[in-house]
Protein backbone atom coordinates (compact mmCIF):
# COMPACT_ATOMS: atom_id res chain seq x y z
CA UNK A 1 0.00 0.00 0.00
CA UNK A 2 1.35 3.43 -0.97
CA UNK A 3 0.51 6.83 0.55
CA UNK A 4 -0.48 9.67 -1.72
CA UNK A 5 -2.29 13.00 -1.49
CA UNK A 6 -5.56 11.15 -1.90
CA UNK A 7 -4.65 8.94 1.06
CA UNK A 8 -4.00 11.95 3.32
CA UNK A 9 -7.18 13.85 2.46
CA UNK A 10 -9.32 10.79 3.15
CA UNK A 11 -10.35 10.28 -0.39
CA UNK A 12 -9.28 6.65 -0.15
CA UNK A 13 -10.98 5.96 3.17
CA UNK A 14 -10.16 6.18 6.86
CA UNK A 15 -8.16 3.02 6.95
CA UNK A 16 -5.80 4.29 4.25
CA UNK A 17 -5.57 7.66 5.99
CA UNK A 18 -4.75 6.17 9.41
CA UNK A 19 -2.13 3.88 7.82
CA UNK A 20 -0.37 6.78 6.11
CA UNK A 21 -0.55 9.00 9.26
CA UNK A 22 1.00 6.15 11.24
CA UNK A 23 3.81 6.00 8.75
CA UNK A 24 4.27 9.74 9.05
CA UNK A 25 3.53 10.13 5.38
CA UNK A 26 0.77 12.69 6.12
CA UNK A 27 1.37 16.05 7.73
CA UNK A 28 -0.82 17.42 10.43
CA UNK A 29 -2.81 19.20 7.79
CA UNK A 30 -3.29 15.79 6.17
CA UNK A 31 -1.13 16.50 3.09
CA UNK A 32 1.55 14.22 1.61
CA UNK A 33 5.08 14.81 2.83
CA UNK A 34 6.81 15.33 -0.48
CA UNK A 35 10.34 14.96 1.03
CA UNK A 36 9.87 11.21 1.52
CA UNK A 37 12.12 9.45 -1.23
CA UNK A 38 11.99 5.83 -0.25
CA UNK A 39 11.07 3.25 2.25
CA UNK A 40 13.56 2.98 5.08
CA UNK A 41 15.92 0.03 4.64
CA UNK A 42 15.50 -0.19 0.87
CA UNK A 43 18.50 -0.48 -1.51
CA UNK A 44 19.02 0.55 -5.09
CA UNK A 45 21.88 0.87 -7.59
CA UNK A 46 22.79 4.14 -9.21
CA UNK A 47 25.39 2.99 -11.70
CA UNK A 48 28.14 1.40 -9.58
CA UNK A 49 26.81 3.19 -6.44
CA UNK A 50 24.82 1.06 -3.96
CA UNK A 51 22.30 3.37 -2.15
CA UNK A 52 20.45 2.69 1.12
CA UNK A 53 17.19 4.36 2.21
CA UNK A 54 17.73 5.71 5.73
CA UNK A 55 15.29 6.58 8.61
CA UNK A 56 14.77 9.97 7.10
CA UNK A 57 13.68 8.09 4.06
CA UNK A 58 16.30 9.65 1.98
CA UNK A 59 18.75 7.82 -0.33
CA UNK A 60 22.32 7.70 0.81
CA UNK A 61 25.44 6.02 -0.60
CA UNK A 62 26.09 2.67 1.07
CA UNK A 63 29.03 1.43 -1.11
CA UNK A 64 30.74 1.90 -4.44
CA UNK A 65 30.85 -1.41 -6.34
CA UNK A 66 33.55 -2.35 -8.89
CA UNK A 67 30.97 -2.55 -11.67
CA UNK A 68 27.29 -1.84 -12.23
CA UNK A 69 26.76 -5.55 -12.72
CA UNK A 70 28.28 -6.33 -9.30
CA UNK A 71 25.99 -3.72 -7.77
CA UNK A 72 22.91 -5.27 -9.37
CA UNK A 73 24.06 -8.76 -8.45
CA UNK A 74 24.42 -7.88 -4.77
CA UNK A 75 21.34 -5.65 -4.53
CA UNK A 76 19.11 -8.25 -2.93
CA UNK A 77 21.73 -8.85 -0.25
CA UNK A 78 22.25 -5.12 0.31
CA UNK A 79 25.94 -5.29 -0.61
CA UNK A 80 28.30 -5.21 -3.58
CA UNK A 81 28.78 -8.72 -5.02
CA UNK A 82 32.34 -10.06 -5.13
CA UNK A 83 33.92 -10.31 -8.64
CA UNK A 84 34.05 -13.88 -10.01
CA UNK A 85 36.99 -13.10 -12.31
CA UNK A 86 39.51 -10.47 -13.19
CA UNK A 87 39.12 -8.08 -16.07
CA UNK A 88 40.39 -9.55 -19.35
CA UNK A 89 40.75 -13.02 -17.85
CA UNK A 90 40.50 -15.94 -20.34
CA UNK A 91 40.93 -19.64 -19.68
CA UNK A 92 40.18 -23.06 -21.09
CA UNK A 93 38.50 -25.82 -19.15
CA UNK A 94 38.89 -28.70 -21.55
CA UNK A 95 37.06 -27.63 -24.69
CA UNK A 96 35.20 -24.80 -22.83
CA UNK A 97 36.49 -21.27 -23.45
CA UNK A 98 35.78 -19.04 -20.43
CA UNK A 99 36.05 -15.25 -20.71
CA UNK A 100 35.44 -12.78 -17.87
CA UNK A 101 32.35 -10.64 -18.67
CA UNK A 102 32.85 -6.84 -18.67
CA UNK A 103 31.02 -6.60 -15.33
CA UNK A 104 33.26 -9.33 -13.83
CA UNK A 105 30.12 -10.83 -12.36
CA UNK A 106 30.18 -13.93 -14.53
CA UNK A 107 32.20 -16.02 -16.99
CA UNK A 108 31.00 -16.03 -20.56
CA UNK A 109 31.33 -19.64 -21.78
CA UNK A 110 31.79 -21.03 -25.28
CA UNK A 111 32.10 -24.73 -26.04
CA UNK A 112 34.80 -25.36 -28.71
CA UNK A 113 35.04 -28.55 -30.76
CA UNK A 114 38.16 -29.63 -28.97
CA UNK A 115 40.53 -28.58 -26.23
CA UNK A 116 43.08 -27.82 -28.97
CA UNK A 117 40.64 -25.44 -30.67
CA UNK A 118 40.19 -23.64 -27.31
CA UNK A 119 43.91 -23.31 -26.71
CA UNK A 120 44.59 -22.05 -30.24
CA UNK A 121 42.06 -19.19 -29.84
CA UNK A 122 42.67 -18.35 -26.18
CA UNK A 123 44.63 -15.16 -26.82
CA UNK A 124 42.00 -13.88 -29.22
CA UNK A 125 39.12 -14.98 -27.01
CA UNK A 126 37.51 -17.28 -29.54
CA UNK A 127 37.60 -20.88 -30.68
CA UNK A 128 40.09 -21.39 -33.53
CA UNK A 129 39.84 -24.54 -35.68
CA UNK A 130 42.99 -26.51 -36.61
CA UNK A 131 42.38 -25.93 -40.28
CA UNK A 132 40.15 -24.45 -42.90
CA UNK A 133 41.42 -26.50 -45.85
CA UNK A 134 43.68 -29.51 -46.37
CA UNK A 135 46.55 -27.18 -47.29
CA UNK A 136 46.61 -26.06 -43.63
CA UNK A 137 47.40 -29.58 -42.47
CA UNK A 138 50.87 -31.11 -42.22
CA UNK A 139 51.99 -34.26 -44.03
CA UNK A 140 52.90 -35.34 -47.56
CA UNK A 141 50.15 -36.07 -50.03
CA UNK A 142 50.40 -39.27 -52.07
CA UNK A 143 48.00 -41.19 -54.27
CA UNK A 144 47.12 -43.47 -51.36
CA UNK A 145 47.00 -40.95 -48.46
CA UNK A 146 46.77 -37.19 -48.05
CA UNK A 147 46.03 -34.64 -45.29
CA UNK A 148 42.58 -33.05 -45.33
CA UNK A 149 40.45 -30.78 -43.14
CA UNK A 150 37.18 -32.09 -41.72
CA UNK A 151 35.12 -29.74 -39.51
CA UNK A 152 38.23 -27.72 -38.68
CA UNK A 153 40.32 -30.77 -37.73
CA UNK A 154 43.22 -32.19 -39.72
CA UNK A 155 42.76 -35.83 -40.58
CA UNK A 156 44.47 -38.25 -43.00
CA UNK A 157 42.31 -39.44 -45.86
CA UNK A 158 43.12 -42.72 -47.64
CA UNK A 159 42.25 -43.96 -51.10
CA UNK A 160 40.11 -47.03 -51.45
CA UNK A 161 41.83 -50.36 -51.85
CA UNK A 162 42.81 -51.14 -55.43
CA UNK A 163 43.35 -47.56 -56.55
CA UNK A 164 46.15 -47.67 -59.19
CA UNK A 165 49.14 -45.42 -58.89
CA UNK A 166 49.60 -43.25 -61.99
CA UNK A 167 53.17 -44.42 -62.57
CA UNK A 168 53.42 -48.10 -63.52
CA UNK A 169 56.08 -50.29 -65.16
CA UNK A 170 54.66 -51.07 -68.56
CA UNK A 171 54.37 -54.68 -69.59
CA UNK A 172 55.51 -56.35 -66.35
CA UNK A 173 52.16 -58.07 -65.60
CA UNK A 174 52.11 -56.31 -62.21
CA UNK A 175 50.38 -53.23 -60.84
CA UNK A 176 51.14 -51.03 -57.84
CA UNK A 177 47.88 -50.15 -56.04
CA UNK A 178 46.72 -48.66 -52.75
CA UNK A 179 46.01 -51.14 -49.97
CA UNK A 180 43.16 -49.12 -48.41
CA UNK A 181 45.29 -48.21 -45.37
CA UNK A 182 47.37 -45.50 -47.00
CA UNK A 183 50.19 -47.75 -48.20
CA UNK A 184 50.94 -49.48 -51.51
CA UNK A 185 51.16 -53.08 -52.59
CA UNK A 186 52.02 -54.94 -55.79
CA UNK A 187 49.40 -57.22 -57.31
CA UNK A 188 49.13 -59.30 -60.52
CA UNK A 189 47.81 -57.36 -63.49
CA UNK A 190 46.81 -57.91 -67.10
CA UNK A 191 49.27 -55.29 -68.38
CA UNK A 192 51.20 -57.69 -70.62
CA UNK A 193 54.04 -56.71 -72.96
CA UNK A 194 52.93 -55.93 -76.46
CA UNK A 195 52.14 -58.92 -78.62
CA UNK A 196 53.29 -59.25 -82.20
CA UNK A 197 52.11 -61.16 -85.21
CA UNK A 198 54.46 -63.97 -84.27
CA UNK A 199 54.31 -63.87 -80.47
CA UNK A 200 51.20 -63.64 -78.30
CA UNK A 201 52.00 -62.40 -74.79
CA UNK A 202 49.58 -62.81 -71.89
CA UNK A 203 49.80 -62.38 -68.13
CA UNK A 204 49.34 -65.23 -65.69
CA UNK A 205 49.70 -64.78 -61.91
CA UNK A 206 51.91 -61.75 -62.34
CA UNK A 207 54.23 -63.24 -64.97
CA UNK A 208 54.33 -62.88 -68.73
CA UNK A 209 53.65 -65.96 -70.83
CA UNK A 210 54.68 -65.93 -74.49
CA UNK A 211 53.18 -68.22 -77.09
CA UNK A 212 55.04 -68.29 -80.41
CA UNK A 213 53.24 -68.82 -83.67
CA UNK A 214 54.42 -71.77 -85.71
CA UNK A 215 57.43 -71.40 -87.95
CA UNK A 216 56.41 -70.51 -91.48
CA UNK A 217 53.21 -68.68 -90.48
CA UNK A 218 52.71 -65.66 -92.74
CA UNK A 219 53.31 -62.28 -91.18
CA UNK A 220 54.07 -58.70 -92.13
CA UNK A 221 54.60 -57.87 -95.77
CA UNK A 222 55.59 -61.17 -97.28
CA UNK A 223 57.39 -62.43 -94.17
CA UNK A 224 57.11 -65.59 -92.12
CA UNK A 225 57.33 -66.30 -88.40
CA UNK A 226 60.53 -68.02 -87.36
CA UNK A 227 58.90 -69.96 -84.51
CA UNK A 228 60.79 -67.83 -81.99
CA UNK A 229 58.61 -64.73 -82.10
CA UNK A 230 60.23 -62.84 -84.99
CA UNK A 231 58.67 -62.05 -88.33
CA UNK A 232 61.41 -62.47 -90.91
CA UNK A 233 61.19 -60.94 -94.35
CA UNK A 234 64.12 -62.14 -96.43
CA UNK A 235 65.88 -61.72 -99.74
CA UNK A 236 66.26 -64.90 -101.82
CA UNK A 237 69.63 -66.47 -101.14
CA UNK A 238 70.03 -64.68 -97.77
CA UNK A 239 71.62 -66.81 -95.03
CA UNK A 240 70.27 -66.85 -91.46
CA UNK A 241 72.61 -69.20 -89.64
CA UNK A 242 72.05 -72.86 -88.96
CA UNK A 243 68.66 -74.56 -88.96
CA UNK A 244 70.30 -77.67 -87.46
CA UNK A 245 73.75 -79.18 -87.10
CA UNK A 246 73.57 -80.36 -90.71
CA UNK A 247 71.47 -77.67 -92.43
CA UNK A 248 71.44 -73.94 -93.02
CA UNK A 249 68.49 -71.57 -92.85
CA UNK A 250 68.29 -69.75 -96.16
CA UNK A 251 65.80 -67.54 -97.94
CA UNK A 252 64.15 -69.40 -100.77
CA UNK A 253 63.09 -68.05 -104.18
CA UNK A 254 59.68 -66.97 -102.84
CA UNK A 255 61.23 -64.85 -100.07
CA UNK A 256 60.32 -67.33 -97.32
CA UNK A 257 62.84 -68.92 -94.98
CA UNK A 258 63.57 -72.60 -95.51
CA UNK A 259 66.06 -75.24 -94.36
CA UNK A 260 68.80 -76.31 -96.75
CA UNK A 261 71.05 -79.31 -96.03
CA UNK A 262 74.76 -78.55 -96.10
CA UNK A 263 75.99 -79.17 -99.67
CA UNK A 264 78.46 -82.02 -100.20
CA UNK A 265 81.22 -82.49 -99.34
CA UNK A 266 80.37 -80.28 -96.34
CA UNK A 267 78.34 -82.02 -93.67
CA UNK A 268 78.35 -79.78 -90.62
CA UNK A 269 76.73 -76.35 -90.04
CA UNK A 270 78.78 -74.28 -87.60
CA UNK A 271 76.47 -72.26 -85.33
CA UNK A 272 79.11 -69.58 -84.83
CA UNK A 273 78.98 -68.19 -88.37
CA UNK A 274 76.18 -70.26 -89.95
CA UNK A 275 78.38 -71.71 -92.69
CA UNK A 276 78.66 -75.36 -93.68
CA UNK A 277 82.02 -77.08 -93.31
CA UNK A 278 83.63 -80.47 -93.58
CA UNK A 279 86.93 -81.74 -92.22
CA UNK A 280 88.33 -80.68 -88.85
CA UNK A 281 86.24 -78.93 -86.24
CA UNK A 282 86.82 -75.18 -86.15
CA UNK A 283 88.00 -73.51 -82.95
CA UNK A 284 86.76 -69.91 -82.82
CA UNK A 285 89.16 -67.24 -81.58
CA UNK A 286 89.39 -63.44 -81.69
CA UNK A 287 91.98 -61.38 -83.50
CA UNK A 288 92.26 -58.17 -85.48
CA UNK A 289 88.95 -56.99 -84.09
CA UNK A 290 87.14 -60.01 -85.57
CA UNK A 291 86.28 -63.60 -84.72
CA UNK A 292 87.32 -66.43 -86.95
CA UNK A 293 87.67 -70.22 -86.89
CA UNK A 294 90.80 -72.31 -87.31
CA UNK A 295 91.01 -76.11 -87.66
CA UNK A 296 91.71 -77.78 -84.31
CA UNK A 297 94.49 -79.85 -85.98
CA UNK A 298 96.29 -80.28 -89.29
CA UNK A 299 94.29 -81.91 -92.09
CA UNK A 300 94.71 -85.65 -91.59
CA UNK A 301 95.56 -88.27 -94.17
CA UNK A 302 92.05 -89.74 -93.78
CA UNK A 303 90.34 -86.37 -94.32
CA UNK A 304 92.42 -85.61 -97.37
CA UNK A 305 91.90 -89.14 -98.74
CA UNK A 306 88.11 -88.78 -98.36
CA UNK A 307 88.26 -85.66 -100.46
CA UNK A 308 90.38 -87.35 -103.12
CA UNK A 309 87.89 -90.23 -103.22
CA UNK A 310 85.36 -87.77 -104.57
CA UNK A 311 87.65 -87.20 -107.58
CA UNK A 312 87.84 -83.41 -107.33
CA UNK A 313 88.38 -81.64 -110.65
CA UNK A 314 91.62 -79.76 -111.19
CA UNK A 315 89.76 -77.10 -113.11
CA UNK A 316 88.57 -73.97 -111.40
CA UNK A 317 91.85 -73.35 -109.55
CA UNK A 318 93.26 -69.81 -109.28
CA UNK A 319 95.46 -68.78 -112.21
CA UNK A 320 98.62 -69.17 -110.12
CA UNK A 321 97.78 -72.89 -109.93
CA UNK A 322 97.14 -73.46 -113.63
CA UNK A 323 100.16 -75.80 -113.71
CA UNK A 324 98.69 -78.08 -110.98
CA UNK A 325 96.99 -81.06 -112.61
CA UNK A 326 96.83 -83.49 -109.67
CA UNK A 327 95.97 -83.22 -106.00
CA UNK A 328 97.49 -86.58 -105.04
CA UNK A 329 100.01 -86.70 -102.18
CA UNK A 330 103.42 -88.02 -103.21
CA UNK A 331 104.21 -89.45 -99.76
CA UNK A 332 103.88 -93.19 -99.11
CA UNK A 333 100.56 -94.29 -97.64
CA UNK A 334 100.33 -93.93 -93.87
CA UNK A 335 97.69 -94.27 -91.16
CA UNK A 336 94.66 -92.03 -91.47
CA UNK A 337 95.31 -90.12 -88.23
CA UNK A 338 98.67 -88.76 -89.37
CA UNK A 339 98.77 -85.28 -90.87
CA UNK A 340 98.71 -85.29 -94.67
CA UNK A 341 102.05 -84.26 -96.17
CA UNK A 342 103.72 -84.10 -99.57
CA UNK A 343 101.05 -81.69 -100.87
CA UNK A 344 101.80 -78.37 -102.56
CA UNK A 345 100.26 -74.93 -101.87
CA UNK A 346 97.66 -75.37 -104.62
CA UNK A 347 96.55 -78.75 -103.22
CA UNK A 348 96.04 -77.19 -99.79
CA UNK A 349 94.18 -74.21 -101.28
CA UNK A 350 91.82 -76.44 -103.27
CA UNK A 351 91.04 -78.77 -100.35
CA UNK A 352 90.18 -75.93 -97.94
CA UNK A 353 87.89 -74.35 -100.52
CA UNK A 354 86.08 -77.63 -101.13
CA UNK A 355 85.21 -78.09 -97.43
CA UNK A 356 83.76 -74.56 -97.17
CA UNK A 357 86.86 -72.98 -95.67
CA UNK A 358 90.02 -71.31 -96.94
CA UNK A 359 93.75 -71.75 -96.53
CA UNK A 360 94.62 -69.66 -93.46
CA UNK A 361 95.58 -66.14 -94.55
CA UNK A 362 94.62 -62.60 -93.61
CA UNK A 363 92.13 -61.92 -90.82
CA UNK A 364 88.99 -60.62 -92.49
CA UNK A 365 89.67 -62.34 -95.82
CA UNK A 366 92.26 -62.69 -98.59
CA UNK A 367 95.96 -63.46 -98.51
CA UNK A 368 98.22 -62.34 -95.67
CA UNK A 369 101.03 -60.01 -96.71
CA UNK A 370 104.33 -61.84 -97.20
CA UNK A 371 106.12 -59.57 -94.70
CA UNK A 372 103.40 -59.73 -91.99
CA UNK A 373 104.73 -62.94 -90.50
CA UNK A 374 104.29 -61.92 -86.85
CA UNK A 375 101.31 -59.54 -86.99
CA UNK A 376 98.43 -60.65 -84.72
CA UNK A 377 96.09 -58.14 -86.35
CA UNK A 378 96.66 -59.59 -89.83
CA UNK A 379 97.73 -63.24 -89.80
CA UNK A 380 95.09 -65.82 -88.80
CA UNK A 381 97.77 -68.46 -88.27
CA UNK A 382 100.21 -66.35 -86.20
CA UNK A 383 97.46 -64.90 -83.99
CA UNK A 384 96.29 -68.42 -83.11
CA UNK A 385 99.80 -69.83 -82.56
CA UNK A 386 101.05 -66.95 -80.37
CA UNK A 387 97.81 -66.61 -78.33
CA UNK A 388 97.33 -63.09 -79.59
CA UNK A 389 101.05 -62.26 -79.40
CA UNK A 390 101.55 -63.49 -75.82
CA UNK A 391 103.60 -66.63 -76.60
CA UNK A 392 106.76 -67.38 -78.58
CA UNK A 393 105.73 -71.02 -78.93
CA UNK A 394 102.19 -72.34 -79.07
CA UNK A 395 102.42 -73.55 -75.46
CA UNK A 396 104.35 -70.62 -73.92
CA UNK A 397 107.47 -68.46 -74.08
CA UNK A 398 110.14 -70.98 -72.99
CA UNK A 399 111.14 -73.81 -75.31
CA UNK A 400 109.98 -77.23 -74.09
CA UNK A 401 111.40 -80.16 -76.08
CA UNK A 402 108.67 -82.52 -74.87
CA UNK A 403 105.67 -80.28 -75.61
CA UNK A 404 105.48 -80.60 -79.40
CA UNK A 405 106.85 -82.95 -82.08
CA UNK A 406 110.13 -81.33 -83.15
CA UNK A 407 113.67 -82.67 -83.61
CA UNK A 408 114.33 -82.57 -79.83
CA UNK A 409 111.29 -84.76 -79.20
CA UNK A 410 113.21 -87.56 -80.95
CA UNK A 411 110.32 -89.24 -82.80
CA UNK A 412 111.95 -88.85 -86.21
CA UNK A 413 108.54 -88.92 -87.91
CA UNK A 414 105.10 -87.38 -87.74
CA UNK A 415 102.69 -88.38 -84.97
CA UNK A 416 98.91 -88.57 -85.10
CA UNK A 417 97.10 -85.24 -85.17
CA UNK A 418 95.89 -83.97 -81.80
CA UNK A 419 97.87 -86.68 -79.99
CA UNK A 420 100.08 -84.28 -77.96
CA UNK A 421 97.87 -82.61 -75.37
CA UNK A 422 100.80 -80.37 -74.36
CA UNK A 423 101.11 -78.88 -77.85
CA UNK A 424 98.39 -76.22 -77.46
CA UNK A 425 97.97 -72.83 -75.82
CA UNK A 426 97.65 -72.61 -72.05
CA UNK A 427 95.34 -69.61 -72.42
CA UNK A 428 91.62 -70.35 -72.38
CA UNK A 429 90.83 -68.02 -75.28
CA UNK A 430 93.24 -69.91 -77.59
CA UNK A 431 93.42 -73.47 -76.30
CA UNK A 432 92.06 -76.44 -78.24
CA UNK A 433 94.17 -75.73 -81.38
CA UNK A 434 96.82 -78.50 -81.55
CA UNK A 435 100.22 -78.90 -83.21
CA UNK A 436 100.76 -75.35 -84.44
CA UNK A 437 104.43 -75.95 -83.54
CA UNK A 438 106.11 -79.03 -85.04
CA UNK A 439 104.81 -82.28 -86.57
CA UNK A 440 104.45 -80.75 -90.06
CA UNK A 441 105.16 -77.27 -91.34
CA UNK A 442 101.93 -75.63 -92.57
CA UNK A 443 101.23 -73.73 -95.75
CA UNK A 444 99.87 -70.18 -95.34
CA UNK A 445 98.05 -68.10 -97.92
CA UNK A 446 100.96 -65.64 -97.98
CA UNK A 447 103.13 -65.53 -101.09
CA UNK A 448 105.70 -62.98 -102.21
CA UNK A 449 104.47 -62.90 -105.81
CA UNK A 450 101.44 -64.13 -107.76
CA UNK A 451 102.97 -65.60 -110.90
CA UNK A 452 102.82 -69.39 -110.58
CA UNK A 453 104.57 -72.49 -109.33
CA UNK A 454 107.88 -70.79 -108.48
CA UNK A 455 106.36 -68.14 -106.17
CA UNK A 456 107.84 -68.08 -102.66
CA UNK A 457 105.13 -68.80 -100.07
CA UNK A 458 105.22 -68.93 -96.29
CA UNK A 459 105.38 -72.18 -94.33
CA UNK A 460 104.82 -71.96 -90.57
CA UNK A 461 106.49 -73.22 -87.36
CA UNK A 462 108.63 -76.17 -88.48
CA UNK A 463 108.04 -79.91 -88.61
CA UNK A 464 109.10 -83.10 -86.85
CA UNK A 465 112.75 -82.66 -87.94
CA UNK A 466 113.01 -78.94 -87.13
CA UNK A 467 115.17 -77.57 -84.28
CA UNK A 468 113.54 -75.60 -81.45
CA UNK A 469 114.37 -72.25 -83.09
CA UNK A 470 112.25 -73.22 -86.12
CA UNK A 471 109.24 -74.18 -83.96
CA UNK A 472 108.61 -70.60 -82.91
CA UNK A 473 105.34 -68.99 -83.98
CA UNK A 474 107.24 -66.17 -85.73
CA UNK A 475 109.44 -68.55 -87.79
CA UNK A 476 109.81 -67.24 -91.33
CA UNK A 477 109.75 -70.45 -93.33
CA UNK A 478 109.55 -70.28 -97.14
CA UNK A 479 108.90 -72.85 -99.89
CA UNK A 480 108.07 -72.72 -103.56
CA UNK A 481 104.34 -72.87 -104.32
CA UNK A 482 104.85 -76.21 -106.10
CA UNK A 483 107.05 -77.74 -103.39
CA UNK A 484 106.11 -81.01 -101.65
CA UNK A 485 107.83 -82.54 -98.59
CA UNK A 486 107.12 -85.23 -96.00
CA UNK A 487 107.13 -82.59 -93.22
CA UNK A 488 104.93 -80.06 -95.05
CA UNK A 489 101.14 -80.08 -94.62
CA UNK A 490 98.40 -77.54 -93.82
CA UNK A 491 95.23 -76.66 -91.93
CA UNK A 492 92.23 -74.50 -92.90
CA UNK A 493 90.52 -71.43 -91.47
CA UNK A 494 86.98 -70.10 -91.73
CA UNK A 495 85.93 -67.70 -94.45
Amino acid sequence: MKCSFASCNGALGWAQLLFCVALGACSKDLTVDTDIECEAGAFKCDGKTLQLCGEARRWATADICDTEALCEKGLAAGECAAPVCTAGERRCQGAELQICAPGRDRLERTICKSADDCQRGLLDGKCVAECVAGADCPGEATTCRWPTCEDGTCVVAVAKAGTRLPSQTEGDCLAVVCDGAGETKTVPDDDAPASTECAQVTCASGSAKTTYRSEGTSCGSGGTCDGKGTCRVCTPGELDGCASSTAQRVCGPSGAWQDRPCPAPTTRCDATDGNCYAGSVLVWIAGGGKQYGIDEHEVSTAQYGEWLAGKPSASGQPSVCAWNTSFESTCPATNGKAPVACVDWCDAYAYCKSVGKRLCGKIGGGANGFDYVADVARSQWYNACSSGGANAFVYGNVSDASACNGAQKGNGAVVDVKSLATCQSSQAAFDGVFDLSGNVKEWEDSCETETGENDSCRTRAGGYASPATRLRCDDQGVAYRSERADDLGFRCCSL
